[in-house]
């Protein structure tokens, strides 16, 4: 069985395949071209310059020997207006940004193998790289999360690592003062109702492990403030994902307590239900 371990202080995970002791670094969520909404070109290709440099050092302290992109790389696909006269600034920069996405993460295979799952928002990368929808090491199936994985991979896994929700906390001082703070999100599938979609399969308990965004710019949605706690992804929905058994860490590792039974008080803001107490580790 391959290990799996949160990189400290970094939304990454590192996986050691158990016979090969080969190394894979995983991210998710990149949203190359979001940076555009720093104000300039140049701000904004510092950003991103800055993040894959990131990027690459954590590859090498890692010892990685390849590195796993799990979906949105892209912020936005390429624009589909037809001339470029037709584009406003920030609309020509977000394609110019699009368009030079590959040549940035050639520059990553200069320390590491790359592989790419392909997010909602990733057309046309597949022309550039090797691309899967979904991908196993050993035990471990990882997919971006916006579509149903394959049977064949459910069949063959215990761990299931997720992209796409971008989840996230709110913290609020007693001044009312606001801070967002990523967060990894830790549960586990229903068996049962997994059976409902892939009835011709039996599986036993499958660890589901949702990874935040690893763009600084993103921090993520607060999931702590949501009216209805889900994720994103049809194999995330209620009665397959079980909500009330999930456990909520810092990027620090630290247990974050949330209720994930409150509901809206009639007093606006307030929120009521049992408390669930995280006091494990990651």
């Amino acid at each position: 069985m391959a290990q799996i371990q949160a990189v400290a202080n970094e939304p990454a995970l590192l996986i050691t395949e158990e016979k090969s002791k080969k190394r894979t670094l995983v991210i998710g969520d990149l949203h190359i071209g979001v940076e555009v909404g720093l104000g300039t070109e140049r701000i904004a290709k510092k950003a991103i310059k800055d993040m894959i440099e990131h990027i690459a050092d954590l590859a090498k302290q890692t010892k990685s020997d390849s590195l796993m992109l799990v979906g949105d790389i892209r912020h936005k696909l390429p624009s589909e207006k037809e001339y470029w006269q037709q584009m406003d600034e920030d609309e020509e920069v977000a394609h110019r940004i699009s368009v030079e996405i590959p040549d940035m993460l050639f520059k990553l295979k200069k320390c590491c193998e790359i592989k790419v799952i392909p997010g909602n928002h990733d057309g046309g990368l597949k022309s550039y790289f090797e691309t899967s929808d979904e991908m196993v090491i050993e035990n471990i199936g990882i997919v971006h999360s916006h579509k149903w994985p394959s049977e064949k991979m459910i069949k063959n896994i215990d761990t299931l690592v997720v992209a796409h929700s971008h989840p996230a906390v709110v913290f609020k001082d007693e001044f009312g003062y606001k801070t967002r703070e990523k967060v990894w999100v830790m549960g586990e599938i229903d068996s049962k109702e997994l059976k409902i979609q892939y009835p011709y399969i039996n599986t036993g308990k499958i660890k589901v492990i949702i990874m935040p965004t690893f763009n600084p710019l993103v921090t993520g949605t607060p999931i702590n403030e949501r009216s209805e706690k889900k994720f994103l992804g049809p194999l995330l929905k209620d009665k397959i994902f079980k909500i009330k058994k999930v456990e909520t860490f810092l990027l620090d590792g630290t247990s974050i307590a949330i209720d994930y039974t409150a509901k809206e008080s009639k007093k606006k803001g307030e929120k009521y239900g049992k408390r669930k107490n995280n006091s494990g580790k990651m």
